[in-house]
C-alpha cells in the first residue's frame, strides 16, 4: 500500500513537471506585446538571419518586411495591417512594391501562434499548415516607412473581423 501511495505521488510530481515544462503561449493584446520587434529565419539558432528578409511588428497594427540589402524599401517592401483574436493573427497586405508579388495587395492570411520567448517565435501559417520559426534580431536601424493605408481596387480595408476565426479555435 505505501508502494502504491509512493508510485502515484512519483507519478503526480513527474505529472506536474511534464505540465510545467509546457510553454504557455500568449492572446490578443499579451502576443501583441510579445510579438512587438524585429525578426528574421535562421539556421543557426538566430546567431545569423538565414535570408536577407527582416520582418518588424510595429505597434500600430502593422507589420513591414523588407529586404535587408534595401535598407530603404525602394524595391522590396511589403506591408499587412494585424488583428489578433487569441493565438491567431490575421493580415491583410496593404502595400507591396516587389517585382514578385507572391502577396499582392489585398492578400489575406492568418497565422496561429505555437510558442514565443524573447528569443524566437514558432507559428504556423493556417492555410498551408507550414510551422515557421522566427528569431528576435536588434534593430539596427529604423524600419523603412510606408505609404498610409489607402483603400485600392483589391480591398476595401483591412476587415473588422474575419471569416477565419470562426474556422480555426483560439
Amino acid at each position: 500500500m505505501t508502494r502504491s501511495i509512493a508510485i502515484a505521488a512519483g507519478l503526480a510530481i513527474a505529472a506536474s513537471y511534464s505540465l510545467a515544462a509546457q510553454p504557455t503561449v500568449p492572446s490578443d493584446e499579451n502576443l501583441i506585446a510579445a510579438v512587438i520587434g524585429r525578426w528574421c529565419l535562421s539556421d543557426d539558432g538566430g546567431k545569423t538571419c538565414a535570408t536577407d528578409e527582416y520582418e518588424e511588428f510595429k505597434r500600430d497594427g502593422t507589420i513591414v518586411v523588407w529586404n535587408k540589402d534595401d535598407p530603404e524599401g525602394k524595391n522590396s517592401l511589403v506591408s499587412a495591417k494585424y488583428k489578433v483574436k487569441g493565438r491567431v493573427t490575421c493580415f491583410t497586405v496593404f502595400y507591396n512594391n516587389t517585382k514578385e508579388q507572391t502577396l499582392p495587395v489585398g492578400h489575406q492570411f492568418c497565422t496561429e501562434l505555437l510558442s514565443i520567448d524573447s528569443t524566437k517565435q514558432t507559428y504556423r501559417h493556417l492555410d498551408s499548415g507550414e510551422t515557421y520559426t522566427t528569431f528576435r534580431v536588434k534593430p539596427m536601424s529604423p524600419a523603412p516607412r510606408v505609404p498610409n493605408w489607402r483603400p485600392t481596387p483589391h480591398s476595401s480595408g483591412p476587415p473588422s473581423t474575419f471569416a477565419e476565426f470562426q474556422r480555426y479555435p483560439s
